[in-house]
């Protein structure tokens, strides 16, 4: 690998701990305080798309990782950990169990460096830890059985809340949970909001068609555009930094 592009990830992985750690420290909004942090950072498209999926693939997939780092560790709770120390767990166990395109030393020597923050005993745990679960790699962690509690396998398969699983057994049946929770785990696409007292959505999308990026119109919000293409190039033009765009889900947008 290039060195320039080993430094690039190594920058992506470093920004998303950071993210990470502020987040658990301080319940920062992940989507604001990443947004923060990439306009600030001077990262390549492809490593700020990577920033962004290590963040919200950590977050989204949490409880099913903490279960995972519970056996994992053996003699240590998870939630007694150092917050740095909990953030490079988390990370460097993501991109083992699924980002398959990163190969496990990346994703462990990463981690390792990073939870050096929090001393070298840290950063040997980390080290340890990590090193277990590429030798046992994904198929090999534990999950629940699912005979006698398949609501409480569900939850931390799919890492949802248990009683969003039971409520949803309830109103569609046992055998559409694993599509839906699956569907659910899916990434939102990224979506942003016309700025009407700058600019039309015909026109930014126009604007933006012109730079590569596609993007088409969000199908119930009225100001509303969803990125198809081009979305980390998004914060490197001049219609952000002139206020003719912000990003906020459609959700949001039609409350």
């Amino acid at each position: 690998m290039p060195r320039r592009v080993e430094t690039a990830a190594t920058d992506a992985r470093r920004l998303a701990f950071e993210v990470l750690v502020r987040v658990e420290a301080t319940e920062a909004f992940a989507d604001v305080l990443l947004a923060h942090r990439l306009a600030d950072a001077a990262l390549p498209p492809r490593e700020q798309a990577l920033t962004t999926r290590l963040v919200y693939g950590t977050l989204a997939w949490q409880s099913r990782l903490d279960f995972h780092l519970a056996h994992l560790l053996r003699d240590r709770a998870v939630d007694r950990l150092d917050p740095p120390v909990r953030a490079a767990l988390r990370l460097g166990l993501y991109q083992l169990v699924f980002l398959d395109r990163v190969p496990a030393y990346a994703a462990v020597d990463a981690s390792v460096r990073l939870a050096r923050v929090a001393g070298a005993g840290a950063s040997g745990l980390v080290n340890a830890v990590l090193r277990r679960a590429a030798a046992l790699g994904s198929a090999g962690l534990v999950l629940p059985p699912a005979d006698g509690d398949p609501v409480g396998r569900l939850a931390v398969e799919w890492s949802h809340p248990r009683w969003l699983v039971a409520r949803w057994a309830d109103l569609y049946g046992s055998e559409a949970l694993p599509a839906l929770l699956a569907a659910n785990n899916e990434g939102a696409p990224t979506a942003l909001r016309a700025n009407r007292l700058v600019a039309t959505r015909d026109a930014l999308r126009a604007e933006l068609a012109a730079e590569g990026i596609a993007a088409t119109p969000a199908p119930w919000a009225a100001d509303g555009l969803l990125v198809e293409r081009g979305a980390a190039r998004l914060r490197a033009l001049r219609a952000w930094d002139e206020g003719r765009f912000a990003f906020q889900g459609e959700a949001s947008q039609v409350v």
